[in-house]
């Protein structure tokens, strides 16, 4: 764990305050597209409900915020989000858009996000999909376990 003293930005649409540390884990798929887990710890589990909640409401407003960012930068704007998923203590969205070169990777893309608070910690997925690197769609149907593997709930075999 990396002590975390800033806010910690997750996208165009978000950022998480008061961590007080962090663990990242990169992954790279066989498309070379980037996915990245984040562990973010907090002094209570209050304060980590509290920065899930307010993640929460960042990203149900991410459209309009991803929109009016590609307008900043002359990309037509064309984001859309949607919750692909939702636990107890779980949220997924996806995000379709045309990203923004040198700010975030540019071209048609999708975003998968996922966030999961337990006790101290919210834990944060991100995995692109980028459509220069196609690969077979990314099947959303199996973000309700993508949360329970990350809050450590899957059920055994």
């Amino acid at each position: 764990m990396l002590p975390l003293t800033g806010d910690f930005t997750l996208n165009e649409c978000a950022s998480i305050a008061g961590a007080t540390a962090w663990r990242q884990q990169g992954f790279v798929s066989a498309q070379q597209t980037p996915a990245v887990q984040d562990a973010l710890s907090f002094a209570t589990p209050a304060a980590a409900h509290s920065a899930y909640a307010k993640l929460l409401s960042d990203m149900r407003d991410c459209s309009r915020r991803t929109r009016d960012y590609q307008a900043t930068y002359g990309v037509t704007p064309d984001a859309t989000v949607a919750v692909t998923a939702s636990t107890a203590d779980g949220t997924a969205w996806s995000r379709h858009w045309t990203g923004v070169q040198g700010i975030s990777a540019d071209g048609v893309q999708t975003n998968h996000v996922y966030a999961v608070q337990r006790g101290c910690v919210l834990t944060l997925l991100h995995v692109d999909e980028w459509a220069k690197r196609a690969a077979p769609p990314y099947d959303t149907s199996a973000d309700p376990d993508v949360l329970r593997s990350l809050a450590g709930k899957l059920p055994a075999n």
